[in-house]
């Protein structure tokens, strides 16, 4: 398989649904593509890492465990999805609100939760300051979507 054919197919396919749900949920391009895009990372790195738990298919017999980095980088991607969502200009705060930000900052909450528990190294209370930003700027939507 060519790598440059499979390139531009993958991110034309990205692009055109961004357009559409864009169009759909009257949501800016700018904004929907950055989030589908990191939502594809997101899927991957969530399938490496429940792969990579014990008991999963690279991990059979539960010897291995997750570095880590690899947790907190993706405790760090989905509360800057967060922050970031938070802050765009959109016709309609609510499906951004709920679409967006809500799902992200729960995931990020979650995994923090789970990673402070589990990481009792340096590392965590970064995650926790991540998680204090994403709550601060989901607060802010919030009062930006029910303050009216």
């Amino acid at each position: 398989m060519n790598l440059k054919i499979f390139f531009i197919s993958f991110w034309s396919a990205i692009a055109i649904l961004s357009g559409l749900v864009s169009y759909f949920f009257n949501a800016p391009f700018w904004l929907v593509f950055p989030i589908a895009s990191g939502a594809i990372f997101l899927n991957g790195l969530l399938a490496t890492w429940e792969d990579r738990l014990p008991g999963g298919f690279e991990n059979p017999n539960g010897k291995k465990s997750i570095p880590g980095w690899a947790s907190l980088a993706l405790i760090l991607t989905t509360g800057l999805v967060t922050i970031f969502s938070s802050q765009a200009s959109s016709p309609n705060y609510n499906s951004l609100f709920l679409g967006v930000v809500i799902p992200s900052a729960v995931l990020t909450f979650v995994l923090t939760a789970s990673f402070f528990y589990k990481v009792k190294i340096w590392r965590r209370w970064l995650a926790i300051g991540i998680s204090v930003v994403t709550f601060v700027a989901v607060a802010e939507m919030a009062i930006r979507v029910f303050g009216d």
